[in-house]
């Protein structure tokens, strides 16, 4: 959350509970709505066990139909955030080509 801080983007909803037709489908780590962008921090320590996995991409499969775009990043990936920044400044940019922001 720090690097996107740094980099001057606008502080996201935490942990936010993303609905659709008024149902929920699924907690999404960090979200900006008004370009319906989410963080998902992935780990090990909770995405290692098999159902949690699957339950993981059932999740991830739903959010996207609802139309919610998803960029993971791993805690492995917090030792060095460039790849993670790079891909996150790409989708931010072709969202506000796409939402005319």
């Amino acid at each position: 959350l720090s690097c996107l801080a740094r980099a001057g983007y606008p502080e996201p909803l935490l942990h936010h509970e993303y609905q659709d037709a008024g149902a929920m489908i699924g907690e999404i780590d960090l979200f900006w709505a008004d370009h319906a962008l989410g963080v998902e921090c992935y780990g090990w320590a909770y995405h290692s066990r098999k159902p949690d996995f699957h339950r993981g991409f059932h999740r991830h499969n739903s959010l996207v139909a609802a139309g919610v775009t998803l960029v993971y990043f791993t805690f492995d990936s917090a030792r060095s955030p460039r790849r993670f920044m790079t891909d996150f400044k790409r989708t931010w940019h072709r969202l506000n080509v796409l939402c005319g922001l």
